[in-house]
């Protein structure tokens, strides 16, 4: 039903063209459909070079994962910065569209770290300087076929959206090219009920994330994978689902994603058990859940 794709953040960062070519073939030797493409700086990877390495190993590009360190902020900043998170959000649609990549997905809206109180009226503000922003990136996605996944983060990396409902509310008003990228492990931590909150994301669902709530792999924690494949199948989703983690190697994005233990017994594990258990699960979850 799902092409289960992995994150090459899973072994090391930055993800560029040296580190695809190392990563390509393993993943594909591991059973693996799709691959998550992130880009932290503009040029890490060629995309025609991507999408031919992609192929030449039976492989597709899953999403395009945009990065959103210090400076990268479409709310509450200055004029300038704004424009220069823009220009990198086209740059990741122009990558999507030329690697083949259905969707650009991330916490496109403010820096991950990020937080701040915010009044109603302030909270209000901040999303319809989000939805302005954005125009012009969602757009320019419509026209290349590509759509932008809004990404919530939990409460320690965000103040902007936490969960499924408040991600609705900032991208209502913007085109259908723009919705929602599922990412399970910041669920577990912000709704009271996750399956409930990917019900009531059905219509938006651009992207699938997941890993296991504690960040390793897929199974080897207490989410409920039947009853989440089984939601996600009556949204009528049927795209990628990506295992999301990190390298502990790389002191920024180990620190960033706060990294602290081994999440698994090693990177290659952490993905190919989760790989397997997912297959395990929906193998026995009918589709349309």
């Amino acid at each position: 039903m799902y092409a289960f794709g992995v994150n090459p953040w899973v072994w090391a960062s930055p993800v560029d063209d040296e580190a695809l070519a190392t990563l390509v073939p393993r993943i594909a030797s591991f059973g693996f459909d799709a691959v998550e493409l992130p880009i932290e700086q503009p040029g890490d990877w060629d995309p025609a070079r991507t999408r031919d390495l992609l192929a030449a190993h039976g492989l597709v590009a899953a999403a395009v994962c945009a990065v959103t360190p210090p400076g990268r902020e479409l709310v509450d900043a200055a004029p300038a910065v704004v424009e220069s998170t823009v220009a990198y959000l086209r740059g990741c649609v122009a990558a999507a569209a030329a690697v083949g990549a259905p969707c650009v997905g991330g916490p496109v809206y403010a820096s991950v770290g990020r937080t701040w109180r915010m009044s109603q009226a302030a909270r209000a503000a901040c999303h319809a300087d989000f939805r302005r922003a954005l125009a012009p990136v969602a757009e320019q996605a419509g026209e290349c076929g590509v759509s932008i996944g809004v990404e919530a983060l939990n409460r320690y990396e965000t103040s902007v959206v936490n969960t499924v409902g408040q991600t609705i509310e900032l991208i209502d008003g913007l085109p259908s090219s723009v919705g929602i990228m599922i990412d399970t492990y910041h669920m577990n931590i912000e709704e009271s009920d996750p399956y409930a909150a990917l019900a009531a994301a059905g219509p938006y669902v651009k992207h699938v994330q997941v890993s296991g709530t504690h960040r390793g792999a897929p199974g080897s924690d207490h989410f409920d994978w039947p009853r989440f494949f089984a939601v996600l199948g009556e949204t009528g989703y049927r795209g990628a689902v990506c295992i999301e983690s990190f390298t502990a190697e790389n002191d920024t994005i180990a620190t960033a994603a706060a990294i602290w233990r081994p999440l698994a017994p090693s990177q290659d594990r952490l993905a190919t058990d989760g790989l397997r258990h997912l297959r395990a699960v929906t193998a026995r979850v009918p589709a349309g859940g």
